[in-house]
């Protein structure tokens, strides 16, 4: 275990700076038991290290302080310095006090937490056993006096030494978001990268803005590469340094080649759920229960996806899901839920639990097909990752979850949208004369299609008389459109929504 005191020696401070009245003066503080990213409402337990995000000012700090040491929390902080008051409080209340760095974010600080916390807990998150990878890393930044990571052949973050006191930005970033950036790591491919870790003792990486030099060496079983060990480091490894260095690499080769089965840990349930919704495997070490199942994704465009995983994964943990079954595919957070009762973990609860905190209106949401084995589980995946990207069609669409039973119809036609053909081969009839109407009374034909011809659904959803909405749709008739054909206005539609798809 650790505390507060011990989480701010492994980040440094370019995550959190030391408060300002003195070592110690804060409070002595408890063991960190868990993370609690606190809002107005959210209940604090004991053992906590709250992350005051909702504080603006004194008077917020000293209430979540006072209601920190009631709950029995570790610590608390927060973007506002504590001032002698809170100071005081928190020493009677043993409550820990620190300032978040203005050099990084709330979401950047709360990744970072997590990784330095799993590595003190010592338990294990992954199939390698991540508390005996960061013994590892620790043990080589010692031997070569340098900050450590290890990672596996996709870049993906397994472990790193918590002698975080010679840092840069690069390795800060690698440790928030668990892995190197696919560009950098791409970078690193076309010079050579994988061919020297197949055959050679280390790749020197020089010097670059905002990243200081390193060298990267091959962990291998046989002539076959596992992973890389990064270390920053002024100038390559000399021979006495590599051969010390060599009985660690080969136990870290060891661990990584292990085939022992996935210990429940996130990162294991992450990679075993993205090799059954692939279809790599049907074949699930994770305890997905009994059928039905259905999926749930979640898009967030422009967030990091791991650091949105992060996120939901701690909200889902901390409100009775013990084994949140959460991975990343293509940009989004995916879930795999139990389409039966109202349980933590269930399609009930978890809609109760997104829609609760979805307000962000760039967030799509969507559920799939209800599966009844772990094969029909790609097919769930796949139609709701559709919904989330159609819903650019269908702008009226808004609810927050967004369900494959209920806009199947909508599914169908996005998928015919998909496969269209060339856009010139779409513009026949008076689709040109249609496209020259005014945006308001194209608008307008677009709501009048997608309900259906329904004068009162359209004149409600334009919150326009129904009257009104007679006499423009007399106007857009002039351009020879003949809107009682029910097969006109299908075509018509099709017509309009490749238009939109294909402008966007």
């Amino acid at each position: 275990m650790t505390s507060l005191a011990g989480l701010v020696d492994d980040l440094g401070p370019l995550m959190i700076d030391p408060n300002p009245l003195g070592p110690g003066a804060s409070g002595a503080g408890t063991d960190v038991v868990d993370l609690c990213l606190h809002a107005a409402g959210t209940p604090i337990a004991a053992g906590d290290l709250v992350l005051a995000v909702d504080v603006r000012d004194h008077q917020d700090l000293r209430t979540l302080v006072t209601e920190a040491i009631t709950a029995g929390a570790s610590g608390v902080i927060s973007v506002v310095a504590a001032d002698r008051t809170v100071v005081d409080l928190a020493r009677r209340g043993r409550l820990a006090l620190a300032t978040k760095a203005v050099t990084t974010s709330w979401t950047d600080l709360f990744r970072a937490l997590q990784v330095a916390l799993d590595t003190a807990v010592g338990g294990v998150r992954d199939e390698h056993g991540s508390a005996v990878l960061h013994q590892h890393a620790d043990r080589l930044a010692s031997l070569w006096r340098g900050p450590v990571t290890i990672e596996d052949l996709d870049g993906v973050l397994l472990a790193h030494s918590r002698n975080q006191d010679d840092v840069d930005e690069a390795r800060r970033t690698t440790i928030v978001d668990r892995r190197t950036s696919p560009e950098r790591l791409e970078q690193y491919r076309t010079r050579g990268l994988d061919s020297a870790l197949a055959d050679g003792d280390q790749v020197w990486v020089p010097a670059e803005p905002g990243r200081r030099s390193r060298t990267i060496l091959p962990i291998r079983v046989g002539d076959q590469p596992v992973g890389s060990v990064w270390l920053v480091t002024d100038q390559p490894l000399g021979p006495d340094d590599l051969a010390r260095g060599r009985p660690l690499l080969h136990g870290l080769a060891h661990h990584l080649s292990d085939p022992a089965p996935v210990s429940g840990g996130a990162l294991g349930t992450a990679r075993t759920l993205r090799s059954v919704l692939h279809r790599a495997t049907t074949e699930s070490r994770i305890p997905l229960g009994s059928p039905p199942w259905v999926v749930g994704v979640i898009t967030a465009p422009g967030r990091n996806p791991e650091v949105h995983l992060g996120l939901w994964y701690d909200r889902f943990r901390r409100r009775g899901w013990r084994e949140p079954l959460l991975t990343v595919l293509d940009d989004a957070v995916v879930c795999v839920l139990h389409d039966d009762g109202t349980e933590p973990g269930s399609l009930s609860w978890w809609r109760t639990q997104v829609e609760g905190v979805s307000s962000d209106p760039t967030t799509r949401v969507a559920v799939g097909r209800r599966a009844m084995s772990a094969a029909e589980l790609h097919d769930s995946w796949t139609a709701a990752k559709e919904l989330t990207t159609m819903c650019q069609l269908w702008p009226e669409l808004t609810e927050v979850v967004l369900d494959t039973e209920q806009h199947w119809s909508r599914l169908v036609l996005a998928r015919l949208l998909r496969h269209r053909p060339e856009d010139e081969q779409w513009q026949v009839g008076p689709l040109a004369e249609v496209l020259a109407l005014p945006e308001g009374l194209r608008e307008t034909l677009m709501q009048y299609l997608a309900t259906g011809a329904s004068i009162p659904r359209t004149a409600s959803a334009l919150t326009i008389h129904p009257n009104t909405l007679r006499y423009r749709l007399g106007r857009i008739a002039r351009t020879g459109v003949d809107l009682e054909d029910p097969l006109v206005r299908m075509a018509l539609h099709l017509q309009l929504l490749t238009m939109d798809s294909s402008s966007s």
